[in-house]
């Protein structure tokens, strides 16, 4: 009997000619279908390594008169080792298995061994074995690990439960949306898929409903894996209908660097350029030099200083240093105005029309006459000074006609602002900065859809 089932496995299954081999083939066909051939057919590990490459047909998927053959699928993410915000992708780094049954591969287990010995193939005779064409649909490149030797594992159990893991790094696709960036949260998704056989032959699903394994202590530059989301999923095509399942990544940017490296620098820098409402402004070249030093400070952060994505829309790190860029340049606007305030204040002054004089009576003493020509004074001449008669009411009217109501409003406002001015700026440009971080943390940082706070 052991000559004839051996006889029937080594020639792929074809009947024997007499009726007890076709009686006991038939018995183990069915035994085979059912998963419990170890005990009927009695056939060994080393026999079913033998039967795969001479016998085992590996176009023909399991159970092909049956039901679909049911793919579990598992990853265990073991790094992600770079998010690329330029390119729009992710690497993974990941033990991906999949797990799915062939009766056909059933064999006998040895009794020393337990119930969980398995059978490794080498990676040339799994090539024999019918396998599912499951793929990453958003995957832009992917390799299998090949140092030391081929990081895959093809298992085969007692019962015909097959396993084949392999160590996969691929980069996928993500779209980014970067307008809260900083603040911001990436949702990118892993798209697995059968490429060629519909749910009616092949259904792939997370195995336990929840495939994906993350390490607790797995570490991200610069982001944090907030969660990950697994669920199966049906993709309608004009050929079929196809397994997809999916899982959801969602990484969450850590703001600290950003903080440290831009929005500190650049909130000091708009404090610095408040300092020139405390200096005079008559100090012109103090309060110039500080103005355009802050200005060149902020051109510095514009655009992040090369660390934002090169996108088309204003982030929200740019909505900040280019609002602290308009503060500073306001700063050094309001000393302009100030400035020129003052000039035409004293301009105005100096153009006043001079106040008219009266001298005394005519100098009659000889003696004062000639000590003025001869620039000598004595106690008996006497002189008599030119007086300003500015309590003349004849002189006031006179300048009353000369200087319009237009003019004393002019000069009146020129004063206020060249006096008030500095004032109200030192009141006014630290309130409008107040509330504009205010309004700008609550917006980019408040509580989300979700009711919580995104940083």
């Amino acid at each position: 009997m052991r000559f004839v089932s051996d006889w029937y496995y080594n020639n792929g299954g074809k009947l024997p000619a007499s009726i007890a081999s076709i009686c006991l083939c038939l018995s183990c066909f069915v035994l085979i279908v059912e998963g419990g051939c170890q005990e009927a057919c009695n056939r060994s590990a080393d026999d079913l390594l033998v039967w795969i490459k001479n016998g085992y047909d590996g176009s023909v998927r399991p159970n092909v008169t049956g039901g679909p053959v049911v793919v579990d699928v598992e990853t265990y993410i073991s790094s992600v080792s770079s998010i690329n915000e330029k390119d729009m992708e992710f690497s993974l780094d990941m033990f991906f298995r999949q797990r799915w049954r062939d009766s056909r591969l059933a064999y006998q287990p040895l009794p020393d061994k337990g119930a969980n010995q398995r059978v490794i193939l080498s990676p040339e005779l799994s090539k024999y074995v019918w396998q599912p064409d499951v793929y990453f649909r958003n995957s832009k490149e992917a390799r299998f690990h090949m140092v030391p030797t081929q990081n895959v594992l093809f298992g085969i159990n007692p019962d015909g439960s097959i396993i084949l893991s392999a160590r996969i790094t691929t980069v996928l696709a993500c779209q980014m949306n970067f307008r809260n960036f900083p603040m911001d949260q990436q949702t990118c998704h892993f798209y697995l898929g059968c490429y060629s056989q519909t749910e009616d032959n092949v259904i792939v699903k997370w195995r336990k409903g929840d495939g994906v394994i993350v390490p607790k202590d797995l570490e991200i530059p610069q982001y944090d894996l907030s969660s990950v989301i697994s669920k199966d999923h049906k993709g309608v095509y004009n050929i079929g209908v196809f397994s997809e399942p999916e899982a959801t990544f969602i990484f969450k940017r850590r703001l600290v660097f950003y903080v440290y490296g831009f929005y500190l620098p650049v909130t000091l820098v708009v404090l610095l350029s408040w300092i020139s409402f405390w200096i005079d402004p008559e100090s012109t070249p103090a309060r110039v030099s500080l103005g355009v030093i802050t200005m060149l400070a902020m051109g510095n952060f514009l655009h992040g200083g090369g660390a934002t994505p090169n996108v088309s829309y204003a982030t929200a790190l740019d909505v900040y240093i280019i609002t602290c860029f308009v503060f500073v340049f306001a700063s050094l606007m309001e000393f302009a105005a100030v400035h020129c305030a003052l000039n035409k204040y004293q301009e105005s002054n100096m153009n006043e029309p001079c106040t008219l004089v009266k001298f005394a009576e005519p100098l009659k003493s000889p003696g004062a006459v000639d000590g003025i020509e001869n620039e000598s004074f004595s106690s008996s001449s006497t002189v008599r000074l030119p007086v300003t008669m500015n309590n003349n009411e004849e002189e006031r009217s006179s300048l009353r006609q000369r200087k319009s109501l237009v003019q004393e409003a002019k000069m009146y406002y020129i004063k206020f602002n060249a006096h008030s001015l500095e004032s109200y700026s030192r009141v006014a440009f630290p309130l409008l900065f107040a509330i504009f971080n205010l309004a700008y943390w609550l917006t980019y940082c408040g509580p989300s859809d979700e009711g919580h706070g995104i940083c």
